[in-house]
């Protein structure tokens, strides 16, 4: 049975071909057990985390040059 959790990241590709990152998570109530377990009601959002994903990306790309430097020397 599933604890009623959903929490995904996924992309969005627009038709101008940019891409949208968001994050959505939710939390399922259900009624009843066994057979007639029945989903109550569920409760969540969804955030554009585009610009976190893009400094995170950079922040990634900072550090391995910082690496890369290191090694040099």
């Amino acid at each position: 049975t599933s604890d009623g959790v959903f929490d995904v990241v996924f992309r969005h590709i627009r038709p101008d071909g940019s891409v949208r990152w968001a994050s959505c998570r939710s939390l399922t109530t259900f009624a009843g057990e066994g057979s007639t377990r029945r989903p109550l009601r569920t409760t969540g959002a969804l955030v554009d985390i585009t610009e976190r994903r893009e400094v995170e990306a950079a922040l990634e790309r900072s550090e391995e040059r910082l690496r890369q430097a290191v090694r040099l020397t």
